[in-house]
Formats: C-alpha cells, structure tokens, sequence
C-alpha cells in the first residue's frame, strides 16, 4: 500500500511538471511574440517623441526665400531585431549631421549642446531650445538634443509596457 501511494505522488508530481513545463513553452513562444510587438509599439512611440522634438533647418534660396527642410525630421528611422540575447529596439538616423544635433559641436549653439556630453539622462529642461539656426523660422517644442529627451519622456511608459509583457503566467492557468 505504501508503494502505491508513493507511485500515486510520484505520477501526480510528473503529471505537474509537465504541465509547468508545457505552461513555459507558451509562455516562451508568447512572451516572444508579445516582446516583439511590444517594442514595435515603444519604438514608434519614441519616433513620434523624437521627430516632435528634432530641430529643423532652414535653407536660403537663390532667390532669398527662406525654406525648411526637414531632412532630418524625415529621415528618423526605427527598427526591432530579434537577436540571440534578446529583443533590441532602435530609433535614429542615418543621416550624417544628425549625431552633431544631438552631441553637438563646438560651433552648435556656441558650444553648448557639446558641452551637455553624451550621456543618456539629457532632460528636456536642460536642451537647448535656443540657437542660432532656428531662430529664423522657430518651431515650437523643437530642441537639442532631441533624440535622448524624447526617449526619456516615454520611458517610464516603455518600462511599464515591457513589465507587462515580462511577467510570468499564472501557472494554474496552464496547458496540460
């Protein structure tokens, strides 16, 4: 009687683990899924912040008109990669001047975005929303840096949306 009480438990616990298991084979192939979508979502939404905030240039004529170009603005890219180590979400351009927008120059603004560095942590209320290129035809909201600002007004956002995803599943509501 002993044996087969012993064999019952040990059916039981194997019964169990499998559906644990099975449980974290969806949630592994969802997760991915939903990890992906996610940071489609996060990556857009950066986008959006990003050309809000990219200062645009402007341009004289031949004619003497004053026109905006843009360039930049329209060329702010995103992209999601799915790679061994995980999933990776980038907003940017590959335009060649957009990194002395951000990182500036000795000659942008007198030195003074150059002179934020590059860090990550670049508040909106420490770019510069002054210099000398826009005050032509000056837009508002628009600033320097402007990629690193835009990512920090949604970042508590894009934490909370991957936290959601990341969360393990209720394992009493797994498959058997």
């Amino acid at each position: 009687m002993a044996g087969d009480f012993d064999i019952t438990l040990h059916e039981s616990f194997a019964r169990e683990l499998r559906s644990l298991a099975n449980v974290f084979r969806a949630w592994d192939r969802e997760s991915s899924v939903n990890l992906r979508k996610t940071m489609r979502v996060i990556c857009q939404r950066f986008r959006a912040e990003a050309i809000k905030r990219v200062p645009v240039g402007h341009m004289k004529t031949k004619q003497g008109n004053i026109v905006t170009t843009g360039q930049l603005k329209k060329l702010i890219l995103d992209e999601v990669e799915e790679l061994v180590s995980g999933v990776i979400g980038r907003v940017g351009t590959n335009i060649p001047y957009g990194v002395y927008t951000e990182f500036g120059t000795e000659y942008i603004a007198g030195g003074r975005v150059k002179a934020l560095g590059d860090g990550v942590d670049i508040t909106d209320a420490q770019a510069i929303k002054d210099w000398p290129a826009k005050r032509v035809q000056p837009v508002q909201g628009e600033q320097m840096p402007w990629l690193r600002p835009a990512f920090n007004a949604i970042k508590p956002w894009a934490i909370e949306k991957l936290n959601a995803v990341l969360n393990p599943p209720n394992s009493s509501s797994g498959a058997a």
